[in-house]
Formats: structure tokens, sequence, C-alpha cells
């Protein structure tokens, strides 16, 4: 496990309930980096979610870095989890996030079983884009 998502997880963990998880996740959203000007591209639709959500991971002087967006703050605040996961990273090494991000921090109970599928998908989205090999 990453030192990043470990202090995730305590963060997370340190929250009193699934409200308190739910606000920060939407507070973590606004910190998602957007600003990828090839982002928002027809190609870069990921077509798992109900809600649309653009994924642009590439790998910049060596290191993976992830743009991301969606119309859907939770699923932005999600996106924001794996950028602090997997930017930084090396894009050949293994996968730091290792697993399913909202269920490790505890954030499924706000997926119902139709969104489910695709939000557990991103990881797996995120990892086969990259090994297309998007370089910066």
């Amino acid at each position: 496990m990453t030192e990043e998502l470990g202090r995730l997880r305590e963060e997370f963990a340190s929250l009193p309930d699934g409200f308190s998880r739910y606000s920060y996740l939407l507070e973590l959203s606004s910190l998602l980096d957007t600003g990828h000007p090839a982002l928002r591209r027809e190609e870069n639709l990921y077509r798992g979610c109900q809600s649309a959500v653009w994924l642009y991971p590439v790998v910049e002087n060596g290191a993976v870095k992830l743009y991301a967006d969606s119309d859907s703050l939770l699923l932005r605040g999600v996106l924001y989890l794996y950028s602090a996961v997997l930017d930084g990273t090396d894009p050949s090494g293994p996968d730091p996030a290792g697993e399913d991000l909202v269920e490790a921090l505890g954030l499924s109970e706000f997926f119902d079983s139709a969104r489910t599928a695709g939000v557990r998908g991103l990881r797996g989205e995120i990892r086969r884009r990259l090994a297309a090999g998007t370089t910066a």
C-alpha cells in the first residue's frame, strides 16, 4: 500500500459517519486537476458510468499524471482519489491503487447497484489507458 493510500484510509476512517465521508468526498472534488486541453474530447469519455466521465491518464516526465473530470461531483471526488494515489508513480510499476478505492475507503454506500459497476471499473480503465501509452 502506498503512503498516499494509507493517508487517505486514515482520513476517511477518522470521519464519524457516512454523511461526513460524503461531504469530504464532495470537498475533494474541487481539487481534481481538469486542466489538460485534451481531456474533454470524445475519445476520452469513459462509457462505463451513468454520469459523463472523462479520463486522460498520461506519462509526464516518466511519471503518471491523471487528468479527469465528470459531470457528477461525487464521481469527481472519486476521480480525485485515484489521481492522489496514482500521480507521480512509475507507470511500469505495480498499481499503487491496488484495490477498489471506493470499497477500501468505505464509500460504496454512496452508489446504488446500477452505478457500482461503473465506479468499480474506473481503476481498470485508467490502467488500460495508461498501458495504451499516452505520453505528454
